[in-house]
């Protein structure tokens, strides 16, 4: 059990309990009763501790275990009280809606341990405590709750310190966190290709995030949701080496195909360009060489 005086002098250590207990859910490792009177001498902690604190946490092997540890223990309230507002919150609701912070577990489990990656899990839901509406049919709605997510992240961040960097890619993931589960088959490839440019550097980021943000208990939803995304995967890769064969080749070749070749402009240059933009793509071809490079390969092989 964490005493008083260990945790006056090491408020940190509060997170070595919680370590602790995740690996023995019999230890006696709670805090004593007197540390929760205590707990704002986190607050006096050096904010880069606190974050390096938190992100061992998340990147764990018993991350859940151990958040609940700290949420149980009051925690979770003095540092991330964003989160701590999760805890519960369905039960305040006339209308039925889903657990939130169980929701949350699970997502942070699902996704892959990188700091980052969870923290935006984390805080994915932490914008529905301040959307929630509840229409005249007593359906709920949490409208824009990603953007005040992000927003709240941003706070989050400035306390513990991050870099700008870090704090972008998060928000980015928090703010956008459904773009990708709202993709149908129907879309075309033009609308592929604007939710490729609008995710900018991220896409990989939201595609971890929407693989990890279905926690549904139903088997044939859960396979439509897994499916939609393997489809997107697969679509998205189509149309990256479909870009790739487009820009394999200088926009003069085609020029220098039918000069070079002594050819008229037609199917036969379209054929010949065809082949080039292949070869290119496989590698037995440089990408943008001379164009006299494209014509003695063309001259050798046709």
């Amino acid at each position: 059990m964490l005493s008083l005086t260990a945790f006056q002098d090491a408020p940190l250590a509060v997170f070595a309990a919680a370590r602790a207990a995740a690996l023995d859910a019999e230890a006696r490792q709670a805090p004593e009763p007197a540390v929760r009177r205590e707990l704002g001498r986190l607050a006096g902690v050096p904010k880069g501790d606190v974050a390096a604190a938190l992100d061992a946490v998340l990147v764990g092997d018993h991350v859940v275990a151990e958040l609940r540890a700290l949420e149980r223990w009051g925690v979770l309230a003095v540092l991330v009280p964003e989160v701590q507002a999760l805890v519960g919150f369905h039960e305040s609701s006339p209308a039925h809606h889903k657990d939130l912070w169980e929701h949350t577990l699970l997502v942070v489990a699902r996704i892959p341990a990188d700091a980052d990656l969870r923290w935006a899990a984390l805080m994915h839901d932490a914008g529905k405590i301040g959307t929630r509406h509840i229409d005249e049919r007593g359906k709920v709605a949490f409208l824009r709750h990603e953007s005040l997510g992000a927003l709240l992240l941003r706070g989050v961040a400035a306390r513990l310190g991050w870099s700008e960097a870090r704090t972008e890619r998060v928000a980015f993931v928090v703010e956008h966190h459904g773009r990708i589960n709202a993709y149908e088959r129907s879309w075309s490839d033009r609308a592929v290709h604007r939710l490729v440019r609008d995710a900018g550097g991220r896409l990989a980021d939201l595609l971890a995030f929407s693989s990890a943000d279905f926690t549904t208990k139903r088997t044939a939803k859960a396979l439509r949701i897994e499916e939609n995304l393997r489809h997107l995967r697969a679509r998205l890769e189509r149309l990256e080496a479909e870009e790739a064969a487009a820009n394999a080749l200088p926009s003069d070749v085609g020029h220098a195909i039918v000069a070079g070749l002594g050819l008229e402009p037609g199917p036969r240059v379209g054929e010949i360009l065809a082949w080039l933009r292949a070869e290119v793509v496989a590698g037995r071809l440089p990408r943008g060489a001379d164009p006299a490079v494209y014509v003695a390969a063309a001259r050798a092989r046709f």
